[in-house]
Parts: structure tokens; C-alpha cells; sequence
């Protein structure tokens, strides 16, 4: 994704140049790109210049959303005792409460909010600048065909 935001000049983005510039094979980046469009966060061209493009403007893309729609959801692992309070442990009159039996489960919860917030005060705007200017401050003129390493 961040490749494509660099790299798109109003065009799509082939997987094969995608592919070279970052090392990846096509095979793979079909797959990731297949879970990518599916969530909506990639579209794609057809046609002898066609490709992939950003669905949606890059600043309205969050690393979080990229990442839930490769990966699932983003949470920490917990201990055994938190799962099986979630799974059954449930307050009386369904009143949806939960009744946690483990002293950590505030930690693991907080800890889960503040990765998913985290991720999601990421654009992929953020990410693109971020790589631009870290190669510019290399002495370099940003340029097309760049690696990206993430």
C-alpha cells in the first residue's frame, strides 16, 4: 500500500514493478492484494497498462484498517484465565457484563486499545510522507522505483 501511494502518478501500480522494487514475489502480493480489495482499500485496472490503485485518498487509510484486513483483528495474546471469561463467564440477568477471573485483564484490554488506537491514528498519508522525508534527509531527491521497507 505504501509502495502504491509513493509510487502512483496517476496511474495504476503493477504488481510485477511493485514486486521488483520490494523484493516480494508476484504470487504473494496477489494473495495480500486479493485481501486488500476485498476490504475495499484497493481497487484494481485492467488493461495493458493496468494495475492497482488506492481505493479511497490515502489520508483516509489507516495502517490499522490495513492491517485488520490482512491479519484480522489486532490484539495482544491473552492468558488462558482472560479467554474463558470472555467465552463464558457472563453476569447474572444477561445484563452483559463480563466477570473477569484474571488479575492482568485490565492490562491485556488497555494494552489491546492502545495498539488498535495507535494503529488507527496512522494514515497511510502519514506512512507515505514519513518515507519521504526520511530519504530526503539521506541527501536523495525522492524518486520513482523506490524499496520501501516497512
Amino acid at each position: 500500500m505504501v509502495d502504491i501511494a509513493i509510487n502512483n502518478s496517476g496511474k495504476p501500480v503493477s504488481i510485477k514493478s511493485i514486486a521488483e522494487r520490494q523484493n516480494i514475489s508476484e504470487a504473494y502480493l496477489e494473495q495480500v492484494f486479493s485481501s486488500l480489495r476485498k476490504a475495499g482499500l484497493l481497487k484494481a485496472v485492467r488493461g495493458a497498462y493496468g494495475g492497482f490503485e488506492i481505493n479511497r485518498p490515502a489520508d483516509k487509510i489507516t495502517a490499522g484498517e490495513i492491517l485488520r484486513s490482512l491479519e484480522g483483528p489486532l490484539e495482544t495474546v491473552q492468558c488462558t484465565g482472560c479467554q474463558k471469561a470472555e467465552a463464558k463467564e457472563e453476569a447474572p440477568s444477561g445484563s452483559g457484563r463480563i466477570i473477569k477471573n484474571c488479575g492482568t485483564y485490565s492490562f491485556w484490554k488497555n494494552l489491546n486499545t492502545l495498539i488498535n488506537d495507535y494503529m488507527d491514528s496512522i494514515t497511510l498519508q502519514n506512512l507515505a510522507d514519513d518515507y519521504n522525508t526520511d530519504y530526503n534527509k539521506s541527501g536523495l531527491t525522492a524518486k520513482k522505483n523506490n524499496k520501501i521497507t516497512i
